[in-house]
């Protein structure tokens, strides 16, 4: 074979390796190219479904305070869409990206509560006592199933307690103390492991029950005590008599 021959076949066996080479590697950094592009698409589609849950409670934490008047400015943090409730706004608790704690007591509120309450459907506590809080309680905390603490004492409720609010069967604290609260208590809430109704106009409801019972109690019990005086008597006239009749 000529020289000029041979030279060709091996630069057409490099030719051939080089460009497979190439186009290897050229679909290697494209491979590389797309795991990347991959990898932020999802880098950043997970914060906007966190941003998306985020802004729900922030909407529903800021009515929330705006309802209840925070006259006195106690609260300033609660302002900002970017950060999230549960990492950098006060008096919030979370676990698995809900919130499940609200502890706003003693903060000189003067409004209301809001049914934006409801939107926060995993709360487990909700402190909102020493506070000037008035109107009805709202029937839409009955919803609120996974309450285990509701403390609204010392404020200025009235009307009565709602009936619904017997549906609350995971509660185990409630306080409603110190308010102007009149009227019945649903018979449910007597299960809850600690409470306090201690109101005057609710008072004698709870109260009533052992009152009479007491009183029955002592009715029996002074009845009981006369009859047993009455026994003794005739037993110990009878006792007299007998030895009077011995003597003689």
């Amino acid at each position: 074979m000529p020289k000029s021959g041979g030279k060709r076949l091996v630069y057409g066996c490099w030719w051939e390796i080089n460009s497979s080479y190439q186009f290897g590697a050229k679909l290697m950094m494209k491979c590389f190219i797309l795991l990347i592009f991959l990898s932020f698409s999802h880098i950043t589609e997970a914060p906007d479904v966190e941003v998306i849950i985020n802004n729900n409670f922030c909407e529903a934490l800021k009515e929330i305070l705006r309802t209840v008047n925070d006259t006195d400015g106690c609260i300033t943090d609660w302002t900002d869409p970017f950060l999230s409730p549960c990492f950098s706004w006060s008096h919030v608790t979370c676990r698995n990206g809900n919130v499940m704690y609200l502890t706003l007591y003693s903060n000189g509120f003067s409004g209301k509560l809001s049914p934006l309450l409801t939107k926060l459907k995993f709360l487990v506590g909700l402190e909102l006592q020493n506070n000037n809080l008035s109107g009805a309680l709202p029937d839409y905390i009955g919803s609120m199933v996974h309450l285990q603490s509701l403390n609204l004492a010392n404020n200025k409720f009235s009307g009565s307690i709602p009936v619904n609010w017997g549906q609350l069967a995971n509660l185990k604290h409630l306080d409603l103390s110190s308010n102007d609260l009149a009227g019945k208590i649903p018979m449910q809430l007597f299960s809850v492991k600690t409470f306090n109704f201690e109101v005057p106009n609710i008072y004698v409801f709870f109260f009533l029950p052992q009152i009479l019972n007491e009183l029955l109690l002592t009715a029996v019990f002074s009845a009981l005590l006369e009859h047993i005086s009455l026994v003794a008597l005739v037993w110990s006239s009878l006792v007299c008599q007998a030895l009077l009749y011995q003597v003689i």
